[in-house]
């Protein structure tokens, strides 16, 4: 067994002297800092086997192959559980009138069905986006009988909706029209998925039961992971799954790897968790992961990270070095803030014959949909219908920056596939060449990946792939740039820090100008 910090010897005190009917500083739950790579589920598991075995323990994970992987950490006497905020949620759907039907393009069909001029179905989008936050915040529409919101249906959320989640109109009426719809579209929601034969989307898992205040199963012990992420309507499941009576929750994260709030995550969370539950705060600061030069850099951004003393010095580099392509290694991850600049590194390594692939199947998936929208026959006729398709949504996303910004890393992926492929080359030849770029693992290879998707990860070395993008205050270009708001600049600046610290041994800050002198 490793020896035990200081910090882990605290947290595993509080956790006995709650476990024997005690008090922590006079407080039964616990809100857990554990910085990037301090050992959060070795910790958690590992006192766990303190808890008597006549408490109920559930640990609660970010998804099902985190609640997979930390299943067989916990201890075999059965007591403890592990799942998904989802899984919890749809265990009390089926509990509370039986299964529905799953179908996450609910809302879609919703919109399709409903009345709409042109121009107003022009906002199916961004209607779709509404509708997700409201049911992550917990919003119900005003006077619907038998459901209770968290959030009320009133002019102040859904400006706040639209603000804080930049989602622009191009006209006030646009503005009104999408609030409206939304809240249809909710009503509606809400309708269909009564009784056995309803139908439900993912948001629905979290946002039904409780809205209609369905009684939850009661755990002794509530553990909940990445506890910085949860959004309101998540706060909301694992506060009424604690034991009213002696129940205790260990919530467990790091506010500076909050990185999800464009997806409806809580804003201070974890702050607001322990406001809520009146836990007591205790640190978990020292980094097991990264070598002492690499903590240095994360101190810059966050200067409560600590390093383990006998860790070794490691390396933080400005560029690739005399090694130059042999840098590259399986053990090695390029890491970057967009898909694009990926895949045209990818493309450099194969003609290196570096292997590698680049993590997100479903990236790819997004790829081939869009080249199929096409409907081209040659990668030359697809270069020039992608340049008219680009055109025609930049001017109907004027003044959108964020979606423009989507749009033109994913056109901007496809346009180095095609510039790849012979002119002639057919789509079929394409669509396979983007599938085998693409995947899900890319165990025994070089991995290309987003910081996102990173998140969880660690390599031996690590190249952060324009990184700079992530100190802008702006976004934008010309005259249509814009401030970034402030969750937006704290939300980069916590991706940075997730790419710095997915670093053991070398982090190498990498522009696209070093990969040209190599």
């Amino acid at each position: 067994m490793p020896r035990l910090s200081k910090y882990q010897k605290q947290f595993g005190e509080a956790i006995v002297t709650l476990a024997n009917g005690g008090s922590v500083e006079g407080k039964r739950h616990i809100i857990l800092d554990a910085k990037a790579g301090s050992g959060k589920t070795f910790t958690i598991t590992h006192f766990m086997k303190y808890i008597p075995t006549s408490q109920r323990v559930v640990a609660v994970m970010f998804n099902k192959r985190n609640a997979d992987d930390i299943q067989p950490k916990l201890p075999a006497t059965g007591h403890c559980k592990a799942m998904t905020t989802h899984s919890l949620g749809n265990r009390v759907l089926v509990q509370n009138g039986g299964s529905r039907r799953l179908d996450d393009k609910k809302i879609f069909d919703i919109l399709d069905g409903m009345q709409m001029s042109f121009a107003e179905r022009m906002l199916r989008a961004p209607i779709k986006k509404m509708v997700s936050i409201a049911k992550a915040m917990g919003v119900v529409p005003e006077g619907y009988r038998g459901a209770y919101g968290l959030s009320p249906d009133s002019k102040e959320t859904w400006d706040g909706i639209i603000d804080q989640y930049a989602i622009d109109f191009d006209e006030s009426w646009q503005e009104e029209a999408a609030i409206n719809y939304t809240r249809t579209a909710l009503r509606l929601s809400i309708d269909m998925s009564a009784g056995r034969a309803g139908c439900i989307d993912f948001d629905d898992m979290l946002f039904l039961p409780v809205i209609m205040k369905m009684p939850f199963p009661k755990y002794d012990w509530v553990f909940i992971d990445e506890a910085q992420d949860l959004s309101p309507i998540q706060h909301e499941i694992v506060k009424r799954s604690v034991a009213g009576i002696g129940g205790h929750l260990v919530a467990v994260g790091d506010p500076n790897q909050a990185i999800y709030q464009f997806r409806g995550a809580a804003s201070n969370s974890m702050a607001r968790l322990k406001a809520d539950m009146d836990a007591h705060e205790m640190p978990l600061s020292i980094c097991y992961r990264c070598d002492k030069a690499i903590i240095r850099e994360a101190k810059q951004i966050v200067p409560g990270i600590e390093w383990q003393e006998d860790r070794a010095e490691g390396t933080v580099d400005h560029g690739v070095g005399a090694e130059k392509w042999a840098a590259f290694t399986p053990e090695s991850a390029i890491l970057c803030p967009f898909n694009a600049p990926l895949v045209a590194t990818a493309f450099r390594l194969i003609r290196q014959k570096i292997a590698c692939r680049v993590l997100g199947r479903d990236i790819g998936q997004g790829l081939v949909k869009l080249l199929e929208k096409l409907q081209a026959d040659t990668a030359k006729d697809a270069e020039r219908k992608l340049d008219e398709y680009v055109n025609e949504e930049m001017g109907r996303l004027e003044g959108k920056e964020n979606k423009i910004q989507l749009l033109l890393d994913k056109a901007e992926t496809l346009r180095i596939f095609l510039e790849e492929a012979a002119p002639n080359e057919t789509m079929d030849r394409i669509k396979a060449s983007i599938e085998s770029l693409f995947a899900d693992d890319a165990r025994g290879m070089l991995t290309l990946s987003t910081i996102h998707r990173s998140k969880g990860a660690e390599y031996s070395r690590v190249f952060l792939l324009k990184a700079d993008a992530l100190l802008a205050t702006t976004t934008g270009k010309g005259d249509k740039v814009r401030k970034l708001l402030p969750w937006e600049i704290e939300q980069k600046r916590n991706l940075l820090y997730v790419g710095i610290t997915r670093a053991q041994n070398q982090l190498t800050y990498l522009h696209e100008e070093d990969l040209d002198r190599l």
